[in-house]
């Protein structure tokens, strides 16, 4: 009976998250429309702050709780899945251009937090100090950052021997793509939902 009241929850929230980020993804647009934004930097902050805000509860949850696993699994899977499964399925649609203006330098600075993120991993946890420095930086890593200034986050080294390395590769992938400009078309789609496929065949 547990068992099925806990897979119940978690269906209804998958469904409330859909429901969410069908409006979140209207109202960006709209907001892009109406105010002459453009769509890149809506995307770059109402978008993603609030795509983040659910894994933001959920990390800050799993580590006051005592499962600090799920906060770091949280992260790395998300980013892992950004790349391969989020830009993976659109570019079966229509290709997506990496020519927008400014977006090199948001792919380097990714780059960077990813690879200032595995060191702070390499010391076996993200201490308060580490928490404020991540806040300080924001941009990639608004999540653990919050919750690390609650309590101290211990990373298990199975997230170095794989996950992390994976989350890197996806990072310096989709940095490429921008940095030659490259329009991504149904071949990296497929590729990109491949290397999903079997990085989650690897986890189960």
């Amino acid at each position: 009976m547990t068992e099925t009241l806990d897979f119940l929850k978690l269906f209804g929230g998958f469904v409330y998250l859909l429901m969410g980020g069908d409006l979140l993804v209207r109202g960006a647009l709209g907001l892009a429309r109406e105010s002459k934004i453009p769509p890149m930097i809506v995307g770059l902050t109402v978008v993603a702050m609030g795509t983040s805000a659910p894994e933001l509860m959920v990390s800050t949850m799993s580590a006051l709780s005592g499962f600090p696993g799920i906060a770091v699994g949280n992260v790395v899977g998300s980013n892992v899945a950004n790349v391969l499964l989020v830009l993976g399925v659109p570019v079966l649609i229509h290709p997506i251009v990496c020519d927008q203006e400014g977006l090199g330098k948001q792919a380097s600075l990714m780059v960077a937090v990813s690879v200032l993120f595995l060191l702070m991993c390499a010391f076996g946890s993200i201490t308060f100090f580490g928490g404020v420095l991540l806040v300080f930086l924001l941009v990639v890593f608004l999540i653990l950052g919050i919750t690390a200034l609650l309590t101290e986050i211990p990373v298990d080294p199975m997230f170095l021997r794989f996950d992390l390395w994976v989350l890197f590769a996806c990072t310096v992938m989709l940095w490429l793509f921008v940095l030659t400009k490259t329009t991504i078309r149904k071949p990296a789609g497929v590729l990109f939902l491949a290397g999903y496929l079997g990085y989650m065949y690897t986890l189960y």
